[in-house]
């Protein structure tokens, strides 16, 4: 498994994640690879990873055909909580907006 803290997303395209080692993850990829993990979801065409906002430390993660992904949101500091809490519902509606879908497992 691949992890990324979420200050490493250097950009998000309209058909990937750029990370800050020169990593992409593609959205197709990933829709491929989420419907391998979760068989029940085959018609769910939009579907790029899973979410949970309520672990210790926030994650989304993306299943690949040989490896998974996943980007924390883990800050340091005063205010940590909401911060993280922020940085991931930012991140959401940024998927949200490209059109596709994340997998809620909270």
């Amino acid at each position: 498994m691949k992890e990324y803290n979420y200050i490493a997303i250097m950009c998000i395209e309209k058909d990937c994640i750029i990370f800050s080692d020169g990593f992409k993850l593609y959205f197709n990829d990933c829709i491929n690879g989420f419907r391998k993990h979760y068989n029940s979801f085959k018609d769910i065409s939009t579907c790029i990873g899973e979410r949970n906002i309520l672990a210790q430390r926030p994650y989304f993660q993306f299943y690949l055909d040989d490896i998974d992904v996943k980007i924390k949101f883990d800050s340091k500091g005063l205010f940590k909580k909401k911060r993280n809490i922020k940085l991931f519902q930012s991140f959401q509606l940024k998927i949200k907006n490209l059109g596709y879908k994340t997998f809620d497992i909270t």
